[in-house]
């Protein structure tokens, strides 16, 4: 029990910090494939209203702080593995041009010194390094660090067991003042000789703000006007698919996936929620490849769309 608490707290602190009056905090799904010296997958999402948050399982989310022309972006998730461990990722993105954008990129550059942007792996971490990790973040005696500093500090602590993001993208698919998604993948080293290495694949996260950032480019978004799908993403897409939508109305509304046959494959009714945009996280699972469409609807209106998987 303690553990666990602790772990969230040191998420919850990591996402919260900067999230004041020059930035914003944002929860949701973040998810991915690795194989190489180690190999599984990775699926985290932060704790739906309603649940217990007091020992969650896992959590996924993001801190972004604007200082000037300069926009940090800091990716925390974890999973639990077994009682005492976890699986952690943590993730930083710094922009200097002004604001993030969608459709932006950002290359793992395999320099532990380059601070613009840095991803790490950490399977099964145990108490002792969340210890270490939560112990840095609370300490204020010198006045609350900087994100680079930050950076510089959970690369210097968690390096020794850490996969570290050597070459691949990180991509911004889409932004707005009160969501982030995008997409992630690259091969990861760790300290030793030769060098144990995983690639990450099918990497994918999706944000819904738990505040407004005020200092992100992009319009500001207006509540929708009728029921919406936008662009799913990656589509084609391989292991996940993300499907973001907008509803006009605190409506009863139903999202199903059909295969060209025309049979359900999934189906999940989203009741009691307000206006605005969200995420949906569809896995296929078993479903072979081949083009599937997913409806939206309503009592009065229905949208469609298509996907395409391919395994």
């Amino acid at each position: 029990m303690y553990r666990k608490q602790l772990f969230f707290m040191v998420m919850v602190l990591v996402v919260g910090i900067y999230s004041q009056e020059d930035g914003a905090a944002f929860i949701g799904d973040l998810s991915f494939d690795y194989t190489g010296a180690i190999s599984g997958d990775f699926s985290a999402s932060a704790p739906q209203i309603g649940d217990s948050i007091a020992v969650p399982t896992s959590f996924a989310g993001a801190a972004v702080g604007v200082i000037g022309d300069t926009t940090h972006i800091l990716i925390p998730a974890f999973q639990q593995v077994t009682d005492t461990t976890y699986d952690l990722l943590i993730t930083y993105l710094r922009d200097d041009s002004g604001g993030v954008e969608s459709q932006q990129s950002w290359q793992l550059p395999g320099d532990l010194t380059d601070l613009s942007v840095f991803s790490a792996f950490i399977p099964e971490i145990d108490t002792a390094l969340i210890s270490d990790l939560f112990q840095m973040l609370v300490d204020t005696s010198g006045g609350t660090p900087d994100l680079d500093d930050l950076a510089g500090q959970l690369i210097d602590s968690i390096t020794p067991s850490a996969y570290m993001g050597a070459t691949g993208t990180i991509q911004m698919i889409y932004i707005t003042p009160d969501s982030l998604a995008g997409t992630f993948h690259g091969s990861y080293l760790k300290t030793g000789f030769p060098p144990p290495m995983i690639l990450v694949s099918n990497g994918m996260f999706a944000f819904s703000g738990l505040t407004l950032p005020p200092l992100l480019t992009g319009d500001p978004e207006t509540l929708p006007e009728a029921l919406s799908l936008r662009p799913a993403f990656p589509n084609p897409f391989n292991a996940a698919v993300t499907i973001p939508y907008s509803i006009a109305r605190n409506d009863n509304i139903k999202l199903t996936v059909y295969d060209l046959a025309g049979h359900i494959v999934h189906q999940r009714k989203l009741a009691n929620l307000p206006p605005g945009g969200y995420y949906y996280h569809w896995n296929p699972g078993h479903q072979p490849s081949g083009v599937y469409l997913v409806r939206l609807n309503n009592a009065t209106t229905a949208v469609t769309q298509k996907l395409l998987l391919i395994k």
